[in-house]
């Protein structure tokens, strides 16, 4: 099996989402994590976006699954998604 990664820049109507996810990586980073998107915006990231499956419901949000190693690296990751006020 290989293993690609979609990529999904050049689509404008995702600029807000990429925006999101490039701020919550950002902060993933400061801990030494990597995010994962899942939930409904995940499912369509493969059916609609990369596959063209057009979905009845769609979702606005994206849900992150983040893997922290304590409760200090938690407080980090806290401060800097909302240090800047935008989560």
């Amino acid at each position: 099996m290989t293993n690609t990664l979609r990529d999904f820049s050049l689509r404008p109507e995702l600029a807000l989402h990429a925006r999101v996810v490039a701020d919550v990586e950002a902060a993933a980073a400061t801990v030494g994590i990597a995010p994962l998107i899942a939930g409904a915006f995940a499912r369509d990231l493969h059916l609609f976006y990369a596959h063209g499956i057009n979905m009845q419901r769609k979702t606005e949000d994206i849900d992150f699954a983040l893997a922290v190693p304590d409760w200090a690296a938690f407080a980090v990751l806290r401060e800097c998604l909302t240090c800047k006020r935008r989560f």
